[in-house]
């Protein structure tokens, strides 16, 4: 699940130290504003210890991440960078939310 691009660390809990894990087809990401519950359709959640989620690792290769915050094409921006089997654009990741409340 942590390695399938069709799962999405959606939360996180630091009470439990675990990663909330949800399918978010590809489809579905293009289809929504936001990647928040209010955007997405309705799925259970599956929480994945923080240390098996760890342990999957990332797979071999370069991993590069750009974050983008304003009021100003923020969409638009996540959107030209979303280029299937390449890049993804995630649209106000919930996950990020919560690892800078827990922080």
């Amino acid at each position: 699940m942590i390695a399938d691009a069709g799962w999405l660390a959606h939360r996180f809990d630091p009470a439990a130290m675990a990663v909330h894990c949800r399918p978010v087809p590809r489809a579905e990401h293009a289809r929504v504003t936001f990647i928040t519950d209010e955007y997405l359709a309705p799925a259970a959640a599956v929480p994945v210890p923080l240390g098996a989620a760890m342990a999957a690792g990332p797979r071999p290769g370069p991993v590069h991440f750009l974050f983008h915050s304003a009021f100003c094409c923020s969409t638009l921006l996540a959107r030209a960078f979303d280029l299937p089997g390449t890049a993804m654009g995630l649209k106000e990741p919930v996950f990020l939310n919560d690892l800078i409340g827990w922080q």
